[in-house]
């Protein structure tokens, strides 16, 4: 985390997102009690304003777990460059 946003000058889109929904923690543990921050989507700092969205996804479907580690959905509008 700190080599991409401190040297290499990049930005976690869950700090710049306009929206944020879900829960803050992105491993879960599967009930063993151990939630934490891993997992990242980072962004150049000629995109951190055009981030729209952040989205800690659900660890859980139809009541089972799918992974010790929830999906993660940024929304980053791209803009368009005309080329001539």
């Amino acid at each position: 985390y700190t080599a991409m946003t401190s040297t290499y000058g990049y930005t976690d889109s869950s700090k710049v997102a306009k929206t944020t929904a879900g829960g803050q923690y992105t491993y879960n543990g599967m009930d063993e009690g151990t939630q934490s921050i891993l997992d990242y989507i980072f962004v150049s700092r000629h995109m951190k304003t055009t981030v729209t969205s952040y989205t800690v996804c659900d660890p859980k479907r139809d009541g089972e777990w799918i992974s010790d580690h929830n999906a993660i959905i940024s929304v980053i509008e791209m803009p368009y460059v005309k080329r001539n």
